[in-house]
């Protein structure tokens, strides 16, 4: 069994997480956002742990990041043989920070901030 470290989003992400919510953007894709601004690069299985999502949440959020351009993703080729599948990596392609997010998305629909 193998340890691995992972940041999980707390209180205060998740009203960052509830504001873009606010704006338009689905609660995953919103989790996957905010975790990608913490970290520089990540995997699917990390994502999926620091957000409390189950690995098919977690692709349906990367799979509508990837559409929208926001993530950028990296095989890394695995060196074992037993090992059948190469490592995905993602990491963010925003140049926005997430309050400049909020921004452009409260500007489309023109509502307010909470909180």
């Amino acid at each position: 069994m193998k340890s691995i470290t992972v940041k999980v989003l707390d209180d205060e992400d998740q009203i960052v997480v509830d504001n873009l919510v606010h704006l338009g953007l689905r609660r995953i894709v919103a989790e996957a956002v905010v975790y990608l601004d913490y970290v520089d690069e990540t995997t699917a299985e990390e994502m999926a742990v620091a957000t409390g999502r189950q690995q098919a949440q977690t692709s349906l959020a990367l799979r509508d990041l990837r559409r929208r351009g926001w993530i950028h993703e990296t095989r890394q080729y695995s060196r074992k043989p037993f090992k059948i599948r190469d490592g995905m990596y993602y990491k963010s392609s925003l140049t926005l920070t997430i309050p400049e997010i909020e921004e452009v998305l409260m500007r489309r629909l023109n509502a307010p901030i909470i909180g």
